[in-house]
C-alpha cells in the first residue's frame, strides 16, 4: 500500500457512499467506516490476505472501530499497518494495532517505520506513545517519493519537514532510556574489581564520570593486592592492557571532541554539552590510569633487579 493507492480507494469508496451503495466490498466497508457492512462481508468469508488489506484501509482512513473489528477477526496487527497509523496520527489506532502485538519498528512498503512517519508528519502525541512503547529512535529511513530526499533518523526527518518540536521529544527518551540502562550499571561500580574498569566506551558523560571516580576507589583497594600477588607475567599482560587502554581512551576523547564541535556547528547545545563531558571524562581516566600503569611497570623492574 503507498500513499497514491490509499488516495485512490478512498475517493472511489467515498462515491460509493454518495451514490447511496449499500453493497460494499471488505476494504470499501473498512475505508468508510461500515462497521455493519464490514462485518457482514467478514461473516460471508474473507481470507487473511483480504483481512490484512481491509485493516490498512481502515487504519488510513482513520475507521477505529473497523480496525478493532479486524483485529478482533484475525487481521494481522504486523501486515504494516502501523507506520501508515501513525503517518496519519491517528493515535487509537496506533494504540490498538500495539496492544495486539504490532512489530514498533516494522517499515512500510514505503520505507517508513512508524516513528518516523510520525516525526516527519508532527504528530507529537503519536511520537510520545511510540517513544513509551519503545520504539528505535536511530533507525534510518529512506522514503521513496518525489518528495522526499535522501535519509535520515526520526529527529532528523521531523527537521526536515518543518517540525522543531520532534527532536526534543526523542532526545529526552533517548536520555531517560539510557539512564534507566546505566542505573544497575552505575549501582554496581562500588563493587567492582580494577581489571573490570579498564573500558574506553562510555554510554554517557555521567556514566564515565561515575566510572572514573569507581577506578580511584578500585585502585586504592585492589592495586596492593595485584603488585604483591601478581606474577611478572601478569603484571606484564596488565601493562599492555592499561597501554591499550590509555591509547583507546585518547581517541575516543578525539572522537568525542570532534563530534562536539559538529554538535556546536549544529546548534545543539545538549549535544555539545554531552559530547565535551565525555570528551573531559576520558581524558581524566587517562591521568587515573597512568599512575597505575607507572606502579606496574616500576615492581616489574624491581623484580627483574
Amino acid at each position: 500500500m503507498n500513499q497514491t493507492n490509499i488516495c485512490i480507494h478512498a475517493l472511489a469508496a467515498t462515491v460509493l457512499l454518495l451514490t447511496g451503495c449499500t453493497t460494499y466490498s471488505l476494504q470499501d466497508a473498512a475505508a468508510l467506516g461500515e462497521v455493519a457492512a464490514l462485518q457482514q462481508a467478514l461473516d460471508n468469508g474473507a481470507d487473511k490476505n483480504a483481512r490484512d488489506d481491509a485493516l490498512g484501509w481502515a487504519v488510513a482512513n482513520n475507521r477505529t472501530e473497523c480496525v478493532r473489528l479486524l483485529l478482533a477477526r484475525g487481521a494481522d496487527p504486523d501486515s504494516r499497518a502501523l507506520p501508515w497509523a501513525a503517518h496519519y496520527g491517528n493515535i487509537e489506532c496506533v494504540r490498538l494495532l500495539l496492544d495486539k502485538g504490532a512489530d514498533i519498528n516494522a517499515r512500510s512498503s514505503d520505507g517508513w517505520t512508524a516513528l518516523i512517519s510520525a516525526a516527519a508528519e508532527g504528530h507529537a502525541t503519536c511520537v510520545q506513545l511510540l517513544l513509551e512503547r519503545g520504539a528505535e529512535t536511530r533507525v534510518v529511513g529512506t522514503p521513496a517519493g518525489p518528495s522526499y530526499h535522501g535519509g535520515g533518523t526520526a529527529a532528523e526527518w521531523a527537521l526536515k519537514q518543518g517540525h522543531p518540536e520532534i527532536p526534543p521529544l526523542i532526545e529526552s527518551a533517548e536520555r531517560e532510556r539510557t539512564r534507566q540502562r546505566e542505573e544497575p550499571l552505575i549501582a554496581a561500580l562500588p563493587k567492582a574489581r580494577l581489571l573490570d574498569l579498564l573500558v574506553v566506551a562510555d554510554s554517557s558523560a555521567n556514566m564515565a564520570s561515575k566510572s572514573n571516580d569507581a577506578i580511584i576507589v578500585a585502585k586504592a583497594r585492589d592495586l596492593p593486592g595485584i603488585l604483591h600477588d601478581g606474577t611478572s607475567a601478569e603484571l606484564t599482560a596488565l601493562c599492555v592492557r592499561l597501554e591499550q587502554t590509555i591509547l583507546g581512551l585518547n581517541h575516543a576523547s578525539e572522537v568525542a571532541k570532534d563530534k562536539a564541535q559538529q554538535a556546536a556547528a549544529n546548534g545543539d547545545p545538549q549535544q555539545l554539552d554531552e559530547l565535551r563531558g565525555l570528551s573531559i571524562c576520558y581524558r581524566e581516566r587517562i591521568e587515573i590510569l597512568k599512575p597505575i600503569l607507572a606502579a606496574l611497570k616500576e615492581e616489574i623492574a624491581n623484580r627483574n633487579r
